[in-house]
């Protein structure tokens, strides 16, 4: 068989991988591979039977692992998810790597939790992806009761609150802010795409984070949301034209 190992994050790739090289270090018939970051290349085109490919998700996500003829004949490709992802979807594309193209393999959970040490005796997988559902349904209720007042709220104040400029100046900031979403529309794209498997929760919930970040911006930024060379050119005329010299010279 080949495993593929899949880490949370480096940290833990880097222990688990020193870990797996001194207990097969005089194995011949094993190959160790690690890869840690997405632009790194992967060294290996196709598995064979003793490889090993420690990963983390974030690294192995768009990599494409195709498996030889005997690896298939041998039960295929062994993913062991060495951690509780956070939610459905990680948890899914990561276990889906076993049976892309209608190859075989396998797929388990090896997961360390510090509360075992301590001898609590219900601490199993299903317990601890139990755990993490209940966290997430959590996390939504508290955006249905919290989150959503907000961004209502957030809209009523950005609809009627006083401007101490014309409308010019308030169609700088919204040029800026078309420029904001763009750029958060782009980084959404995956989860987007994938909405049908994660539903819409996990979208509004990186929408509230983006929404925070534009308040933050516009409450302590000094010039709001114009961040842009050329609309800070606009900024520092329509200073100019309100005599506000101090302020466009700072453009």
């Amino acid at each position: 068989r080949a495993v593929l190992v899949i880490c949370e994050n480096i940290a833990s790739l880097e222990k688990i991988a020193a870990t797996i090289r001194q207990k097969f270090q005089s194995n011949r018939n094993c190959n160790i591979y690690t890869y840690d970051r997405a632009y790194r290349k992967f060294e290996k085109s196709e598995l064979n039977p003793g490889d090993i490919i420690i990963a983390t998700n974030i690294a192995g996500r768009g990599t494409d692992l195709t498996i030889d003829k005997l690896l298939e004949a041998n039960g295929g490709l062994h993913v062991i998810l060495s951690y509780i992802p956070g939610n459905l979807r990680v948890q899914q594309q990561v276990f889906g790597r076993t049976a892309r193209g209608g190859k075989r393999g396998t797929g388990v959970y090896i997961v360390y939790d510090l509360r075992k040490l301590m001898l609590v005796p219900d601490i199993t997988i299903d317990f601890l992806l139990q755990e993490r559902d209940d966290k997430e349904k959590e996390r939504l209720q508290d955006i249905v009761s919290k989150s959503f007042p907000k961004i209502k709220y957030t809209r009523k104040i950005f609809r009627y609150d006083e401007l101490d400029f014309n409308a010019n100046f308030l169609e700088l900031q919204l040029n800026s802010l078309q420029n904001y979403w763009a750029l958060w529309l782009n980084e959404m794209d995956e989860k987007l795409t994938q909405v049908y498997l994660t539903r819409s929760e996990s979208i509004l919930e990186e929408f509230s984070k983006f929404k925070q970040e534009i308040s933050r911006n516009l409450s302590s930024n000094r010039f709001g949301l114009v961040i842009e060379p050329g609309e800070l050119v606009k900024l520092s005329q329509l200073f100019m034209d309100h005599k506000k010299y101090k302020e466009a010279q700072d453009c």
